[in-house]
């Protein structure tokens, strides 16, 4: 999600150490950040690809055992299954992000300055 940015940066990188490490360190440094977006966007795209082929398959096999009877066609339970399971997924995720951002904790040099002791 964040290669975009991080690629845009890139060349500001290269000029804030150039003049503070050496030769070989500054190789360093570009080198890594280039293997982290590297890695970070191979892995998203695995991971997207994956899903996207475990879901068109589920969802490709429910309205396919799912006919009307005598026919090929699939039975409106089938859509209507399919339509439940990802509105159950969605929820899921939903409710997730919520306790997860809910139950964050603020980082010690973010948090709110604790008041004087009275005398």
């Amino acid at each position: 999600m964040l290669q975009g940015p991080l690629a845009a940066l890139l060349p500001l990188e290269i000029g804030l150490v150039r003049g503070r490490l050496t030769a070989e360190g500054t190789r360093q440094s570009v080198g890594m950040l280039v293997g982290a977006l590297t890695c970070d966007t191979g892995t998203y795209s695995t991971a997207k690809t994956f899903g996207g082929s475990i879901s068109g398959a589920v969802f490709a096999a429910i309205p396919t055992g799912t006919t009307v009877k005598g026919g090929r066609f699939p039975s409106e339970t089938a859509y209507e299954t399919v339509w439940g399971i990802s509105a159950g997924v969605s929820l899921l995720i939903a409710a997730t992000a919520a306790v997860l951002t809910t139950t964050a904790r603020p980082h010690p040099d973010t948090a709110a300055p604790k008041a004087a002791p009275r005398r």
